[in-house]
């Protein structure tokens, strides 16, 4: 019988800052599942887990950017009459 052992992979992205003269500051992490990696006796692989709101989040943040876009453009405009 042949064995594997999946190990999950994850995107963690992250900040952290400090305060001002040294006090305050703070930081955040996220993590979010990515794939697993399969290791058995032939070998590793990675394989993703699929997301199927990917596409519809990207569409979404892509919208926010033009409008934000958008929104500095005519802040800019008005600026300059």
């Amino acid at each position: 019988m042949s064995r594997s052992c999946r190990c999950p992979a994850c995107a963690s992205p992250g900040g952290f800052g400090d305060g001002e003269d040294g006090t305050g500051g703070g930081g955040a992490v996220d993590a979010t599942p990515v794939g697993y990696i399969e290791v058995g006796p032939g070998g590793a692989r990675y394989l993703p887990i699929e997301d199927p709101d990917r596409m519809l989040r990207v569409a979404r943040s892509l919208a926010v950017t033009a409008a934000a876009a958008l929104g500095a453009l005519a802040a800019l405009r008005s600026l300059t009459r």
